[in-house]
């Protein structure tokens, strides 16, 4: 498996945002664990949280952290929502906490899951900030 690696990094991060049309210049990196990197992430608000860290605590930490500051009609896709019962875990009980929510799914192979925050659609974010998880 990948035992102390991670599968993406900052440069891949960025290519994919250059494709996209993100500016660079928009992104901050924090690089290091969830816990030790949120508090320096000082953002109040996004509108797409894609959550891709397989187990149960730092999906739960995303979801905790992320989901106040996500802005009406913003998104929170699960990456592992399927794959890994951590992630399952994490994203049931938060929806035991909110049964206001419905789960979504989209695509038939390798389905996407996620959660759209009641409102109107969200607005774009002035910035981006990533956060690197080291495992």
């Amino acid at each position: 498996m990948w035992a102390g690696d991670v599968v993406g990094s900052p440069r891949r991060v960025v290519s994919v945002l250059t494709r996209v049309g993100v500016e660079r210049e928009r992104v901050t990196f924090h690089r290091g664990w969830f816990a030790d990197t949120f508090p320096l992430a000082a953002v109040s608000a996004v509108s797409l949280v894609h959550i891709d860290c397989d187990f149960y605590e730092p999906t739960r930490l995303c979801i905790d952290r992320w989901w106040p500051a996500l802005a009406p009609g913003g998104f929170v896709q699960f990456d592992d929502y399927s794959a890994f019962e951590g992630c399952y875990r994490a994203v049931n009980e938060f929806l035991q906490r909110h049964p206001e929510l419905e789960l979504q799914e989209s695509g038939a192979s390798g389905k996407a899951c996620y959660l759209r925050k009641p409102g109107s659609a969200a607005a774009g974010a002035s910035s981006s900030s990533v956060v690197d998880h080291q495992r």
